[in-house]
């Protein structure tokens, strides 16, 4: 038996609602549901589809993925996604098998707890400076490949709140602590690379990431990377999300290691 399991009204974005699936006067099975409001669309994360190792098998996980279907059919979503790390084939063609389409691989990496990292050998003329207003065109331009728009909605990435200006000054100057930071990259001249540091709580920080492909990609990485340990990796951990296949060795080689590669997948009424 399905049954509904509310914990919120539907204004946050955590998985607080969602389904339980019940069997011999147990719950052996759930899927939460998590609500993303992006520029006045709410899109929805299946967050969690769990059953319990005695009842797998049995149909379960689809009857309640169906179920979370039903839910934004009934309120006339028309965006619901999931995320299912990519060496779980049986779920992924469980999901193939009711509509969903894969839309994005991506890496979620996570620096060591507390690393001081060493100062690099930098090559003459690379650098890391504050993001000047003249670097945001190419930064908005490398944010776009990256985080592309169809799942812009899960970083909240507004470009309202990434690009320069006065208003971004004073924040930066009365909330320090408090507000995104972003740093250039230079080999001489040339803008190879920019990142933004992002607060999140006491323990995690995010950043974000955005490069010259068709430059040295991976001497972009280990700069602004190992800048970012250094200016904050001691008292937090530092999480990236960035799409699979890039900077793999950079990233390993700044001391961050791979926490998960996970398969974006989006629902499409056949």
């Amino acid at each position: 038996m399905v049954r509904w399991v509310d914990g919120s009204r539907e204004r946050i974005s955590v998985p607080l609602f969602g389904y339980v699936w019940e069997e011999d006067g147990k719950i052996v099975g759930n899927v939460s549901l998590s609500p993303f409001q992006w520029q006045k669309k709410w899109y929805y994360l299946i967050a969690n589809v769990a059953v319990h190792p005695d009842y797998r098998r049995k149909g379960i996980a689809k009857k309640l993925t169906q179920q979370a279907v039903e839910h934004i059919r009934y309120r006339k979503v028309e965006n619901l996604w999931l995320q299912v790390k990519d060496y779980n084939y049986p779920a992924i063609q469980l999901y193939e098998s009711l509509g969903f389409k894969k839309r994005e691989k991506r890496n979620t990496w996570r620096s060591s707890d507390f690393l001081y990292a060493p100062e690099p050998e930098l090559k003459n003329g690379l650098h890391v400076v504050p993001r000047a207003r003249k670097d945001w065109v190419m930064q908005k331009q490398w944010l776009d490949e990256t985080y592309p728009e169809a799942i812009r909605w899960y970083f909240g990435l507004h470009d309202a709140d990434m690009a320069p200006g006065l208003l971004r000054s004073l924040e930066n100057y009365l909330l320090y602590e408090q507000v995104m930071h972003h740093f250039s990259a230079y080999d001489k001249q040339n803008l190879i690379g920019i990142l933004t540091h992002q607060p999140v709580n006491s323990k995690v920080h995010h950043l974000y990431l955005g490069t010259d492909q068709t430059a040295d990609e991976d001497v972009a990485l280990r700069s602004l990377l190992g800048f970012a340990l250094r200016m904050y990796g001691q008292e937090r951990a530092l999480r990236i999300n960035y799409p699979f296949g890039r900077g793999h060795s950079a990233f390993e080689d700044s001391y961050f290691y791979l926490q998960n590669t996970l398969i974006w997948m989006s629902f499409e009424e056949k």
